[in-house]
C-alpha cells in the first residue's frame, strides 16, 4: 500500500496545506453569515426608521391641518360673539337674524369639518391630542341638548350663552392643540 510508505513531514505538510485551505473556506463561510445577519439587521433598523419618519410626516401634517381647523373653529365662534357686541345689536334681535343663522352654521361647519379631520387620522394622534378633542367634543355635546335649552328663560339667553360656551371652548381646544403639536415636534 501507499500510504504507509509516505514520510511524515509530508502528512504533515498535507495536512498544513489542507487545514490552512479548510480553515480560510470555513472563515470565509462564518464571516459571510455574519455579514448577511448585519446586514438583515441593518435592513430592518433602516425600516423601522423609515417607517418612524413617515408616520411623523403624516403626524405633522395631521396636526397643521388639525390646527388650523381649530383656529376656523375659534374664529367662527368668536366672531359670533364679536358680531353682536361690535354691532351693538339687540341681544334678542341678534340671536333671531338670519346673520346669526349664517354665523351658527359656519361654525357648525367648522366644528364638523374639525372632528371629521381628527376622527380620520385619530390613529396617529398621541393620547393627548385625542383627549383633547374628547373634551371639546364634550363641551360641545353637552351643551346642545335638550335638557341644556330648559335651564334657560328665553332661547336667546340660550343661544348667547351656547356661543359664548362654545368661544371658550374653541380657545381652550386650539391653545392645547397647538402647545401639544409643538411640543411633540419639539421632541421628535
Amino acid at each position: 500500500m501507499i500510504w504507509p510508505d509516505i514520510p511524515a513531514e509530508v502528512w504533515a505538510a498535507f495536512i498544513a496545506v489542507f487545514g490552512t485551505v479548510g480553515g480560510t473556506w470555513f472563515g470565509g463561510w462564518l464571516n459571510r453569515k455574519q455579514a448577511s445577519e448585519m446586514a438583515k439587521t441593518m435592513v430592518g433598523l433602516e425600516r423601522e426608521r423609515y417607517a418612524r419618519e413617515r408616520l411623523w410626516d403624516a403626524k405633522r401634517i395631521s396636526y397643521t391641518e388639525i390646527v388650523g381647523l381649530s383656529q376656523a373653529f375659534l374664529r367662527s365662534a368668536a366672531s359670533i360673539i364679536s358680531e353682536r357686541e361690535d354691532n351693538d345689536i339687540d341681544y334678542c334681535e341678534f340671536y333671531s337674524s338670519d346673520w346669526f343663522i349664517q354665523l351658527k352654521n359656519e361654525n357648525l361647519q367648522s366644528y364638523r369639518d374639525l372632528i371629521k379631520l381628527c376622527d380620520d387620522t385619530r390613529l396617529i394622534q398621541s393620547e393627548d391630542f385625542a383627549e383633547t378633542i374628547s373634551r371639546l367634543k364634550d363641551d360641545v355635546y353637552a351643551f346642545d341638548t335638550p335638557e341644556a335649552v330648559r335651564d334657560f328663560e328665553s332661547e336667546q339667553d340660550y343661544l348667547h350663552e351656547r356661543s359664548v360656551r362654545f368661544a371658550r371652548s374653541a380657545e381652550r381646544t386650539h391653545d392645547a392643540l397647538l402647545s401639544i403639536a409643538l411640543s411633540e415636534m419639539k421632541s421628535a
